[in-house]
């Protein structure tokens, strides 16, 4: 019977210490939820435009798909409006300032298109403001000023990205129609005609795109500046898929261009309602120039910066 009640004794001795370790293990389970449950929650916004310069419509929404790259943000909510893709973010930080990285994905002409976006933004208390944003890896946007970013995303159709000749060096192209001639071409701050740019030169002071209607009938004609041309300016990113800029010549005025007389167009690159910033990471890009009116197939001019 001693040896039982012993035993028993024992028994109830390692239970109570059982019992108090997971107690004491309880309380610092307790404590790291707390910890959780202290983590800065915050919602955020940004608006993306998808441009098809070729004329084309904005993809079909059903195959537009938003993905983070973290898990501390979380895709709340998707809004299709008439032009624009609205996107709400909820996103767990303990920093004042984070960065959050997302990619876009949808299905365009039988392709998986995808695009890369990434936010530096800075929180002091309620108030979200978005430093520096970067596409594809390359510097596009940075502002102080309050808002949501609308984030423009360029694309063209691959019949006429197919007309574009990857490997020409020529800086300007000429076409002919009806006794008209056509000129296209690059041209460096100092009229130098090339499509090889400095990048210090282009940071400091631009570049020029030219264009140019020369009448070769034996009748004047009558067109407005825009009948010329517009140029759109693209990084090179391979396939069907660019992203950049449209560059349209102010006003439309209305010119009458008689027999042997040529109307000349110049474009400074420079910042413009289209792009936030005029400043341009080194690397190959190419222009494209549409002409409507004149029935002209697209015309493609490429050019670097280095």
């Amino acid at each position: 019977m001693k040896t039982s009640s012993l035993c028993n004794l024992l028994i109830l001795a390692f239970f109570v210490a059982f019992v108090s370790c997971n107690t004491d293990s309880g309380d610092v389970i307790s404590d790291n939820s707390s910890d959780i449950d202290n983590v800065n929650t915050f919602t955020f916004n940004y608006t993306v435009w998808i441009i098809d310069i070729s004329g084309g419509n904005m993809p079909n929404a059903k195959d537009f798909v938003v993905e983070a790259l973290s898990d501390k943000d979380i895709i709340a909510k998707i809004e299709y409006g008439n032009s624009d893709i609205n996107i709400e973010i909820e996103s767990q930080e303990t920093d004042k300032v984070s960065i959050h990285s997302h990619v876009l994905k949808w299905e365009y002409e039988d392709k998986t298109v995808t695009d890369t976006i990434r936010f530096e933004i800075e929180r002091s208390g309620n108030v979200i403001e978005y430093k520096n944003i970067w596409v594809n890896n390359s510097f596009d946007w940075s502002t102080e000023a309050p808002g949501i970013p609308r984030i423009r995303l360029f694309k063209l159709s691959p019949e006429y990205i197919a007309l574009r000749d990857e490997n020409s060096t020529d800086s300007r192209i000429e076409k002919y129609i009806n006794g008209l001639k056509f000129a296209y071409w690059l041209s460096d701050m100092d009229g130098n005609e090339t499509n090889i740019f400095d990048k210090s030169d282009v940071d400091e002071r631009g570049f020029d795109f030219n264009f140019s209607i020369t009448n070769n009938t034996e009748y004047p004609i009558m067109f407005e500046n825009v009948d010329i041309a517009i140029p759109y300016f693209a990084l090179d990113m391979g396939g069907y898929r660019v992203r950049g800029a449209f560059n349209l010549v102010t006003g439309m005025p209305i010119y009458t261009l008689n027999p042997g007389e040529t109307h000349h167009e110049t474009l400074w690159w420079c910042t413009s309602e289209y792009m936030y910033s005029s400043v341009l990471p080194a690397g190959k890009y190419f222009t494209y120039f549409r002409n409507e009116r004149f029935k002209i197939p697209p015309i493609f001019i490429n050019f670097e910066i280095k």
